[in-house]
């Protein structure tokens, strides 16, 4: 016997001692580093798999050995960058590519570089939440680049036969004009449009716009509002505003709203703003 169990069991030879058969301490399991002690025999350990990184998962599988797996920092929102820092920790940044464009102040319509013909622009009015006042009126400025774009027409969609999904049968929707001379109430509001000049062939770039519901003080512009998740439920378009473009757009071209105001049915004056979104957004009662 020298001693040493890794060899196996010694033997006698013809007088001569020989080492046996030494052991085989081979688990077939990655996840142990096996070795042999002279004194204790073999030796299993388990693989130490820390890889040193705090943004990734050590584990170990016996058929594969040591897996690295990243932390896991998704949030499933498809506007965040997700990211681990160095402590482990996950850590989200907006993602650009979800930002809203930078538009100047009152923008509600922008016509893209190289329009021609004619651009339609929808006047969207949503409420913040659920819980604000519905406005019934709306009164603004309306400016453009007059020498870019003519006012053809405020109109309204008008659907004859509508379908369950909320779409119209094909050849039953009309475009009615809402705004000037032989002008149509918005439907199903009853709202009319007054504007100033009263024909939009008067306009030179410029002119007032209010919406209002003379015969019943009651009957709201809009009821669609931003939900949690800042879906628009219902429909939010009021009228849509036709333009005439001279000449191909250069460049991107803005339309904006000013002097902004709204109100609910008592009447008081709502909070109001055009939102990123390119959107009339209204709030509470203004303070």
């Amino acid at each position: 016997d020298d001693g040493n169990l890794c060899n196996g069991d010694e033997v006698c030879v013809s007088g001569t001692c020989e080492s046996g058969t030494a052991l085989d301490c081979t688990d077939t399991d990655l996840c142990t580093e096996d070795t042999c002690d002279p004194l204790l025999g073999c030796s299993n350990d388990t693989v130490d798999c820390d890889d040193g990184d705090p943004c990734t998962v050590d584990s170990c599988e016996a058929s594969s050995g040591c897996i690295h797996s990243p932390v896991n920092c998704d949030d499933a929102d498809p506007c965040t960058i997700d990211a681990c820092d160095a402590t482990g920790q996950c850590v989200y940044s907006t993602d650009p590519a979800c930002e809203s464009p930078s538009y100047p102040e009152g923008t509600f319509c922008v016509v893209p570089a190289g329009s021609v013909g004619t651009f339609d622009c929808s006047l969207e009015v949503v409420r913040g939440t659920l819980t604000d006042d519905a406005p019934a009126g709306l009164n603004f400025n309306l400016s453009y680049d007059s020498s870019t774009l003519a006012i053809d027409k405020f109109y309204d969609d008008i659907c004859f036969v509508p379908l369950p999904d909320g779409s119209c049968t094909p050849g039953t929707q009309f475009e009615q004009p809402v705004s000037g001379s032989g002008a149509q109430s918005l439907y199903p509001s009853g709202h009319s449009i007054t504007t100033n000049p009263l024909s939009t062939a008067d306009w030179v770039g410029v002119g007032a716009v209010v919406i209002v519901n003379t015969s019943n003080a009651e009957a709201l512009l809009s009821e669609a509002y931003y939900d949690a998740g800042g879906t628009i439920q219902g429909d939010s378009v009021v009228a849509t505003i036709r333009f005439t473009i001279a000449s191909p757009t250069a460049a991107e071209t803005y339309i904006q709203i000013s002097n902004l105001g709204a109100s609910n049915t008592v009447p008081q004056s709502l909070d109001c703003f055009v939102n990123d979104n390119l959107i009339i957004e209204t709030g509470g009662v203004a303070q």
